[in-house]
Formats: C-alpha cells, sequence, structure tokens
C-alpha cells in the first residue's frame, strides 16, 4: 500500500457520493488471523462493509456461528474479479440478508496493512450505505455463511460493538481489532452528532 493508499474506482466513487472519509491503518496481527488474510488477499484485495439502514435510521448486524459468543457486527463480503464495490454490494446484499435496498452512499474506505513477522497483508474495506424497508433477513446462502441471527441496532451503539470487537482475545483478538475499525467509520459517520 501506498502512503495514501491507492483507492481504485476513486474517481467515480467522488464523482457519484462526493468526498468520504479514509482512514489507513496498520498494525501487527496473530498467527491465526495471518493465516486468514493469505488465504483471503490471494484472490482480493478490497471488500464491501454493508450499512442496511431502516427508515428508523436502525442498522443491521449479525453473528454467525463460526465467531466468538457475542460478536455482532456489519456485514461484509469480498469483491470478486470484474465486480465494483457497488456491485459487490449489491450482490452481498442478496446473498447474506435477501433484503431489497438501494445504495444511498460511500461512508468511506478504510485501508489497512496487517503485518505478521516479514509477512504484509494489505485490504481495502469499501464501507457502503443502503436503504431497506427492512423486514426480516433471509439469507439466500446459509451453508456457506453460517449466519445465526440478526438485530436491528440504533447507529449510537457501534462504538459498543466496535469495542466488544477490539475486546475479543486470543485468536480472535487480531480479526475483532481488524473489525471495529469499520464500525469506528460508520459510527463517526451516523452516530448522534451527525
Amino acid at each position: 500500500m501506498t502512503e495514501p493508499f491507492e483507492i481504485p474506482f476513486l474517481e467515480e466513487l467522488e464523482r457519484r457520493y462526493g468526498a468520504f472519509p479514509r482512514a489507513r491503518h496498520e498494525f501487527e496481527v496473530n498467527e491465526r488471523f495471518a493465516q486468514d488474510l493469505a488465504r483471503i488477499t490471494r484472490d482480493r484485495s478490497a471488500e464491501v462493509v454493508m450499512v442496511l439502514r431502516r427508515p428508523d435510521g436502525r442498522v443491521l448486524l449479525h453473528n454467525k456461528t463460526t465467531y466468538p459468543a457475542g460478536a455482532w457486527r456489519l456485514p461484509s463480503g469480498g469483491i470478486e474479479a470484474g465486480e465494483t464495490p457497488e456491485e459487490a454490494a449489491e450482490r452481498e446484499i442478496q446473498e447474506e440478508t435477501g433484503l431489497p435496498a438501494r445504495l444511498a452512499g460511500l461512508l468511506g474506505v478504510v485501508g489497512c496493512r496487517m503485518l505478521r513477522g516479514e509477512r504484509e497483508f494489505d485490504l481495502l474495506s469499501y464501507v457502503l450505505l443502503a436503504e431497506t424497508a427492512g423486514g426480516r433477513p433471509n439469507p439466500q446462502d446459509t451453508e456457506e455463511e453460517q449466519i445465526l441471527a440478526f438485530c436491528w441496532l440504533d447507529p449510537a451503539q457501534l462504538p459498543d460493538i466496535a469495542a466488544n470487537l477490539r475486546g475479543l482475545a486470543g485468536d480472535w483478538s487480531s480479526w475483532g481489532h481488524f473489525r471495529s475499525l469499520a464500525h469506528d467509520l460508520v459510527a463517526g459517520q451516523l452516530g448522534p452528532n451527525r
């Protein structure tokens, strides 16, 4: 990653959504997360984090059977070859929630360089806002996604969600730190002071 990091689709995204926050983080990760990152970044260098918002302002979070107990987070998914961030978000929203939604904005981009010894893993997270009427999520890819439950949450609670993710212990600590960063960004963009 260069300084500042390069953002594919930057001009197109700024033309469509205007200026947006960009955050860059560099941190050490544990071996378990480094192994996950080696697999993930082999096929992609970016993901989308989907912020699905109902008319009452609440946003959708989920947890999965594979997560530690109490680890709630915003849905996310990889950007496949040839996809724009928006195309990936639309596909992932359908796969993970099945909810009808309309993309409404780009809340920001989080760039992470994660280090383990001599290894470096770079990953961009495009954080996209989508408006939905709400309803009951119905994941389309239940076997792969392994979603346990969904909840709708006031964005003012996202700092607590981020703190919980950062507080995960052991093998989950690096994953939790990485996942907390998008939640911090969304809290800053949609929280009570906005």
